[in-house]
């Protein structure tokens, strides 16, 4: 806070008491009373804008407050902020979603976002990736998006966001599972030429029929099997309606 006319009980009329009070914008009352001061005191409640209002006495009782017409105590406003950022994990194409697996290729993009609650305070984001099971490595700083490297497997993909006022999310985890088979990122595209067509169609009924290998690009309704609906799902994909 700012030097007052009369500066915290240090005037020269000797040691003096010094009082206030705070409020959340909105929220005044005028018969909310001053407490007295003998420690930096924090700011408590939801976030928001709040007042902070003070004045000194010094050992004869001469009041800070005289000093302003009409008489009134120094005030001040403050943003109270405790609310941590949120991050979100956007995986960007191609991807395929199996059950309860997300694959990946090492080409896909993986963006994060932050969102925060109140005012805009400068924020900076950490992620990491690693295969489960192997050690875990130090945060690297987010800039731009990034792509699963390493051997295929399961990933484990953390990350999280802190602001300017140290307020910490925590951290996040996203299971994914890099499989540089591009089979299993194009659900429909059973015969893996990168269109989807009567082709497809033919692959999945002779994989049906037991001639040839199944493969999660031909289940194309993406329900964990192989069967007639992913070739009905294939023609309405090439019918446009799908």
């Amino acid at each position: 806070m700012d030097q007052s006319p009369i500066a915290a009980g240090t005037g020269p009329c000797g040691p003096g008491r010094t009082f206030y009070r705070f409020y959340r914008q909105g929220e005044f009352n005028p018969y909310q009373e001053f407490t007295g001061y003998w420690l930096p005191l924090s700011l408590k409640g939801p976030d928001g804008e709040y007042i902070v209002e003070y004045y000194s006495l010094d050992s004869l009782n001469n009041d800070e407050r005289e000093w302003y017409s009409p008489p009134t105590p120094v005030r001040k406003i403050f943003w109270l902020h405790n609310t941590a950022p949120s991050t979100s994990l956007s995986i960007g194409n191609p991807v395929y979603i199996a059950g309860e697996n997300t694959y990946v290729l090492g080409n896909t993009p993986l963006s994060l976002t932050v969102t925060q609650s109140g005012i805009d305070v400068p924020c900076g984001t950490l992620y990491r990736f690693y295969l489960s099971g192997d050690p875990v490595p130090g945060y690297t700083s987010y800039s731009s998006p990034f792509f699963l490297t390493g051997p295929e497997g399961e990933y484990k993909v953390e990350y999280y966001s802190l602001d300017a006022l140290n307020n910490v999310e925590s951290a996040q985890v996203r299971n994914l599972v890099l499989d540089n088979n591009a089979s299993v990122i194009a659900p429909g595209d059973a015969n893996e030429d990168n269109t989807i067509n009567m082709g497809d169609a033919t692959r999945v009924m002779r994989i049906i029929l037991g001639l040839d290998q199944s493969t999660l690009s031909a289940d194309a309704n993406r329900d964990g099997q192989i069967n007639m609906g992913d070739v009905t799902k294939i023609m309405l994909i090439i019918l446009g309606l799908g």
